[in-house]
């Protein structure tokens, strides 16, 4: 016989899907919940996003406020006071991104410096000894592919969670995530540096971009602003934002949750930071810089804990 507190879930919405187990149940009370439907969605949307569309920030932010007006409305109008600074800002980091190479005084000085380094550190480029050891297993090279596809939307989608689930952190990790992205552009204006698809482009290194060609977005760039607004920077390499935004947000997500198994984020930068040398995307060193990169800025202190004092 079922107790109180079971007939009270089951006829208090707000109580539905608190765990795994109750979510794989399905039931017509939650086939008729928005919010079921509204996770279900959202589910579809991220597997788009990781393994095809590969879409930009204001693409993202668009998909989102499409599930909020549907399934959320009421949280609508929080909705876009919340992303709308974050979106644009994150857009200014892009379209200052695409300007930095053209006006470092440092790119004939710095350009190929990390390539020469890493073939005297390691007497052959990471990339190169990495393609000959693994480029023909299948497996490895997509499930490496699959990871490089996650560092974009991964943190965007980390993001929204907190938004939904704990706003009072969304404001903190937005910024910090800016911050990494604005050091980054820092770093791309004094050290314009070419990875290796670039060098080898020049040199003929013997390496090869293993990277996806053939995605979704690339037939609709026509609606994209970064179609018109937003220039690429072909030597941003150092540091890999590619690794050092996942890492970021994996040591949040570290710090955040409670569970044992949190640091099994960790798996995802680590493997992104591989594939990217993998895929000839950037060097061994862009990986560790950005990954010191994220960790400072996970552990700066954003607020002073005492108010400064005012002299008299």
């Amino acid at each position: 016989m079922p107790s109180v507190s079971d007939n009270k879930a089951r006829s208090n919405p707000k109580t539905a899907f608190k765990t795994i187990d109750d979510f794989f149940t399905i039931n017509s009370q939650k086939m008729r919940s928005p919010k079921f439907w509204f996770v279900i969605m959202l589910i579809y949307i991220s597997f788009l996003n990781f393994l095809a569309l590969k879409t930009t920030p204001e693409a993202i932010f668009l998909q989102y406020f499409v599930l909020i007006i549907v399934f959320l409305r009421f949280r609508a109008h929080d909705f876009i006071h919340s992303w709308l600074p974050f979106i644009g800002l994150f857009l200014l980091y892009e379209f200052l991104r695409g300007f930095a190479d053209d006006i470092s005084p440092f790119k004939d000085i710095t350009l190929f410096w990390v390539n020469n380094f890493e073939i005297t550190l390691f007497g052959k480029l990471p990339t190169k000894i990495l393609q000959d050891a693994f480029a023909q297993n299948f497996v490895l090279v997509n499930t490496s592919l699959f990871f490089y596809t996650l560092f974009f939307y991964y943190s965007f989608f980390v993001g929204f969670v907190f938004w939904l689930k704990a706003p009072d952190k969304f404001g903190e990790y937005f910024k910090r995530f800016l911050l990494v992205s604005f050091a980054g552009l820092l770093l791309f204006f004094f050290i314009p540096t070419a990875p290796p698809w670039y060098v080898d482009a020049i040199e003929e290194l013997g390496i090869e971009r293993l990277i996806y060609n053939g995605w979704i977005m690339r037939q609709f760039s026509s609606l994209s602003l970064y179609q018109y607004f937003i220039y690429g920077n072909a030597v941003a390499a150092l540091p890999s934002l590619h690794s050092a935004w996942p890492m970021f947000t994996s040591l949040y997500l570290i710090k955040t949750l409670k569970t044992k198994l949190r640091f099994l984020f960790l798996v995802i930068p680590l493997m992104i930071g591989f594939s990217v040398v993998l895929a000839a995307e950037h060097y061994v060193i862009d990986v560790v810089v950005a990954f010191l990169l994220a960790y400072i800025v996970f552990k700066i202190n954003l607020i002073p804990k005492k108010p400064l004092k005012k002299f008299s």
